[in-house]
């Protein structure tokens, strides 16, 4: 079984979250990590504005490998932000 399938199968949820395999798939998680470690919201902004906020939150909500402050301050930011 490969790692994506293992994680599927962990987070049934997953398969409801649209873009959610492709996010896996192409190792977007593994930058998103680095990008809420880092700090790098830019990075935050063009994954949004390409439909994969749901994933991101998602995928944050599945782990607690470490504190997402950087990501959570973001998401902040938008959640404030008038529509």
């Amino acid at each position: 079984m490969n790692a994506q399938n293992l994680l599927f199968m962990i987070n049934p949820e997953f398969n409801d979250i649209p873009k959610m395999k492709k996010f896996i798939s192409s190792r977007y998680h593994i930058t998103f990590e680095s990008a809420s470690t880092l700090n790098k919201t830019k990075w935050f902004d063009v994954a949004n504005k390409k439909g994969y906020l749901k994933a991101m939150i998602s995928y944050r909500n599945s782990t607690n490998i470490f504190e997402w402050t950087n990501f959570d301050n973001w998401l902040k930011t938008i959640d404030n932000s008038p529509k």
